[in-house]
């Protein structure tokens, strides 16, 4: 379902159907739609913190060592650097400590490690030549809409079956606890209800399913 549908949708929930005065915005019901999505996203990186992977480029740039991690992640899962010899992106495996980082950063070092500071990562050593989208990053994605111009047309990265919980708690999100004529814990009730087959689709380690396999001949001798 599109997020223009969901809004639509949205608005006949909370009664704000209005065509020439509608007491909410469209940027204000996106807003709460992002939120609403953001809380189905925690619902499944507790069964599964790999479900949803996603990567970027940024340039790498002489003589500079910090570099912002993208805006919205959930966790950084892999650093990697472009090797302009083979063109591929090579991992840099573990990260180390700042500390570490700093004695590394020497004259003829060649060996690219990283560091995780606050919102940032320290390269090192520090690079002394340009390299075009010469760093790569594998994180945990966000659950927003990619802006562009038809926002409306695009779809959240999460089963169908779980948009409604996400224009559940949007409604949570827009309406007053004690609105009148609204039973809140009977809303919460549905999102419960509408999450409760997420493991049916989401726990699992590394994309594959983990059966759970009893160990029959040890069962047997006791």
């Amino acid at each position: 379902m599109t997020r223009g549908a969901m809004r639509r949708l949205l608005r006949r929930r909370i009664n704000d159907v209005s065509e020439n005065n509608p007491f909410f915005t469209d940027a204000e019901l996106n807003e709460a739609l992002d939120l609403g999505a953001a809380k189905v996203q925690k619902a499944i990186i507790s069964l599964d913190p790999t479900a949803i992977i996603d990567y970027s480029r940024q340039n790498i740039v002489a003589n500079e060592n910090m570099y912002p991690k993208p805006i919205g992640n959930w966790g950084i899962l892999d650093v990697k650097v472009l090797d302009t010899t083979t063109g591929r992106y090579t991992t840099l495996g573990d990260p180390i400590s700042a500390e570490d980082a700093d004695k590394l950063d020497v004259t003829g070092n060649t060996t690219f490690r990283y560091a995780h500071v606050g919102r940032w990562i320290q390269l090192t050593p520090t690079p002394d030549e340009n390299r075009t989208l010469g760093l790569e990053w594998r994180f945990i994605g966000g659950a927003t809409i990619v802006s562009g111009e038809d926002q409306d047309g695009q779809v959240y990265p999460f089963p169908t079956s779980t948009h409604n919980a996400i224009m559940l708690w949007s409604q949570v999100l827009l309406t007053p606890e004690f609105e009148q004529g609204v039973n809140m814990e009977e809303i919460r009730k549905q999102i419960t209800e509408e999450l409760a087959d997420l493991p049916l689709y989401y726990r699992r380690t590394v994309g594959r399913e983990v059966p759970f396999q009893p160990d029959i001949v040890k069962l047997g001798s006791r």
